[in-house]
């Protein structure tokens, strides 16, 4: 609930006088961020919450406290820094390895996520969403063996998501293996049908095996219908 003006700025007032006071006391502080979060000023928190982790370097969980403001303010490479600093302090912790991975992904750090997911799979080795997310990262750092397995490996349970076939065809094809991306196409199109992204997925690869001529007449008639496609 948010906090009337008048009111947060009392409130900071008295808990600056306490810390004052008591200034090694971190929990005034993150009283501080709390009041400048109710009041929509996520700036004021992240600087309160600065001084909080000053005070007491040791605590973790001051760090992941820091790492979700940060990233609640559009701070991405702050929020991952701050999350590191977190996992030194507490390296197994499965929450901060994933809120890690998360921002990792977000900041186009993919090597870094795919560590971290890596990490999170030997923690839970059952969870195919986590193969998900680590096929997606490894094809996104250039590891295309790895995304190709996990992809396989989440889609053997889950034959029926159709959009990742369409991304097993894709990293299939990054490591040069057309035949394999063709074959994870048609089991696409079995699922989905003949869409225009079935089209112009068979068409990259059509194009990248050394056939651009039949990936432009597959191109061609959707060029036709949609001339201002960009992709097209």
């Amino acid at each position: 609930q948010a906090m009337p003006s008048a009111q947060a700025e009392d409130a900071i007032r008295a808990v600056r006088a306490a810390i004052a006071l008591e200034p090694h006391r971190s929990d005034l502080w993150v009283q501080i961020a709390d009041i400048e979060a109710r009041r929509g000023n996520l700036t004021g928190s992240v600087d309160a919450l600065r001084q909080a982790v000053a005070a007491s370097p040791g605590d973790a969980a001051l760090y992941a406290r820091l790492s979700q403001t940060y990233a609640s303010a559009g701070s991405g490479e702050a929020a991952l820094h701050a999350i590191e600093a977190a996992l030194a302090l507490q390296p197994g912790r499965a929450g901060y390895i994933r809120a890690r991975a998360t921002l990792a992904t977000w900041t186009g750090d993919y090597r870094g996520a795919r560590d971290s997911y890596r990490q999170l799979e030997a923690l839970y080795p059952d969870d195919l969403e986590i193969a998900l997310a680590l096929a997606r990262v490894s094809a996104w750092s250039g590891d295309t063996d790895r995304a190709v397995k996990q992809y396989k490996r989440y889609l053997q349970a889950n034959p029926s998501n159709a959009p990742v076939w369409l991304e097993l065809a894709r990293a299939e094809s990054w490591r040069g293996n057309y035949p394999g991306a063709i074959a994870a196409l048609e089991t696409y199109k079995a699922n989905a049908g003949e869409t225009q992204s079935y089209v112009t997925e068979l068409a990259g690869v059509l194009a990248a095996s050394g056939r651009p001529g039949k990936a432009e007449d597959l191109l061609t008639p959707l060029l036709a219908q949609s001339p201002r496609d960009y992709d097209l």
